[in-house]
């Protein structure tokens, strides 16, 4: 029987290998993917000879876990809170950083064009300028 089930607690793809290592040493696994991207194992056995609470019990030893129901079978499972939160959070980040580049972008054509004398610029606003981009600078590397 092949089954697809989500999969918790990994954080790499070495540990998609150390399940898919793991299970296939359970007698009755015929086979065992585990794809770290989606978070699933899809895992072909034999009924009479393992359960699926068998081969989730022996996942757990290692500090992942099987999701599946009391029937054996998989089970959907939504997103962790974590995970929609990180997000959102890098969003946030997204949305922070897209005006500072703009604008230190704009600042850096400026100063080319001041360069090849496309125009002339004010000695202020020229110093001005070259404070303002190592604050940006700043935020950019420390809090974005």
């Amino acid at each position: 029987m092949k089954q697809t089930y989500p999969v918790q607690g990994m954080h790499c793809a070495s540990c998609a290998q150390i399940i898919t290592t793991k299970v296939l040493k359970i007698p009755g696994v015929v086979t065992c993917e585990v794809n770290f991207a989606t978070k699933n194992a899809v895992i072909d056995f034999d009924q009479s000879k393992v359960s699926a609470k068998d081969i989730s019990d022996a996942v757990s030893q290692y500090g992942y876990s099987l999701v599946i129901d009391e029937k054996g079978s998989s089970k959907t499972v939504n997103k962790p809170h974590h995970e929609n939160k990180e997000l959102a959070d890098s969003w946030k980040r997204v949305l922070i950083s897209i005006p500072l580049v703009t604008i230190t972008v704009g600042i850096m054509i400026r100063m080319i064009g001041m360069e090849y004398g496309w125009w002339v610029e004010n000695e202020v606003i020229l110093e001005f300028v070259h404070h303002l981009l190592p604050i940006f600078a700043s935020v950019m590397l420390f809090v974005v």
